[in-house]
């Protein structure tokens, strides 16, 4: 089913040709895919912790700096990307 109401704001932001609303959009769908990103990465790098290869230890600190990284390495190339 179609949300009117959701494709009625979603068609606003494209029809007035707001750059700022489309920029928000963009912005929430790059965090969110660096978000999405993350924790595939995340459970990459899990596996390979299970495996004993990698110390159990050291995939917190990992995990918790590269969440940052990712979101800002996504939105760096959303901000590049331009059609």
């Amino acid at each position: 089913m179609v949300d009117a109401a959701r494709e009625l704001a979603q068609f606003g932001i494209f029809s007035d040709r707001h750059p700022n609303a489309l920029n928000q959009l963009v912005a929430k769908t790059a965090a969110v895919a660096g978000f999405a990103w993350w924790v595939v990465s995340t459970l990459a790098d899990a596996t390979w912790g299970s495996f004993r290869l990698v110390p159990i230890k050291a995939l917190p600190p990992l995990s918790a700096v590269s969440l940052p990284e990712m979101i800002v390495a996504v939105l760096v190339g959303a901000w590049l990307y331009k059609e």
